[in-house]
């Protein structure tokens, strides 16, 4: 899929991908716990890029930081405006372009970018490269880059868990998606994709310039058995993504999980050369 394609995806799935992250609970938890953790403290200035309709970027505004938003779809950007209007807060900037490509921001202006999607709907290690590079660029000197990546071994688990009999019907495409970690599956999200070893995310971005600070599992040992954990009280709820935000650390349970946060910092200028 290229640009547009993905663009097209998302804009005839704004308010899904809105409520997306209320089935997703643990999700978005674990990532607001991260976010909490890591960011500097208010107002730093923040691009969300890949932000969708703005859900980590309405909640950090919430908080009083500076957020700046970059997505393809024009009816996500849309639907974060209205949302950001109707929770009373004010968005620095908004700007539909791609992830590869962020020569509207000045360099070394944000204390801290977030990919929260781009780097799993780049599907060649060049443009994810070039991703990652503009983040660094637009980011200080110190500034924080917070990335996430799908991981393909939680396709096969969602396969099990949704459609098991893909495996016997379609075993090219998650034979496909196991190796190379991009698979054909027609014009759905998953063709969109690229899903990432969990082994390959610490390697890729230090060879880039990015100082590793962690990596988290976001889904971790609920991952795919969370439906209950949905209708917990705010008070239990928090238990449970407390429990998976420590668990999410640990090396050994990073392929549990669907989505994977790195955690990383521009140490030098250098980070963000060509």
């Amino acid at each position: 899929m290229s640009d547009t394609d993905v663009a097209r995806l998302y804009d005839a799935n704004a308010e899904d991908e809105w409520s997306r992250l209320d089935a997703r609970r643990t999700e978005f938890a674990v990532t607001c716990r991260a976010l909490d953790e890591h960011l500097p403290r208010p107002p730093a200035k923040i691009l969300d890029v890949g932000s969708g309709p703005g859900r980590y970027a309405i909640r950090l505004a919430q908080r009083g930081y500076a957020v700046s938003l970059l997505d393809l779809s024009q009816q996500c950007l849309d639907l974060a405006a209205k949302k950001a209007a109707l929770g009373g807060v004010r968005l620095d900037a908004m700007a539909c372009g791609t992830a590869t490509d962020l020569g509207m921001f000045p360099a070394e202006y944000f204390d801290a970018v977030l990919l929260l999607g781009p780097l799993y709907h780049l599907k060649s290690v060049e443009r994810r490269r070039q991703a990652v590079l503009e983040a660094m660029r637009v980011a200080r000197t110190g500034g924080l880059l917070i990335s996430a990546y799908l991981t393909r071994y939680s396709v096969v688990r969602y396969a099990a868990k949704v459609r098991p009999a893909q495996l016997s019907q379609a075993p090219a495409f998650i034979e496909s998606i196991l190796a190379t970690g991009v698979g054909n599956a027609g014009d759905g999200f998953l063709n969109s994709c690229y899903c990432s070893d969990p082994t390959e995310i610490r390697p890729f971005m230090d060879g880039l310039g990015v100082d590793t600070v962690e990596l988290i599992g976001c889904e971790g040992v609920v991952a795919e058995v969370e439906e209950r954990l949905n209708d917990l009280s705010e008070s239990d709820f928090a238990r449970w993504a407390d429990l998976n935000y420590r668990l999410g650390r640990r090396a050994e349970l990073l392929a549990a999980s669907a989505h994977i946060l790195h955690i990383g910092r521009r140490a030098t200028a250098s980070a963000a050369g060509p």
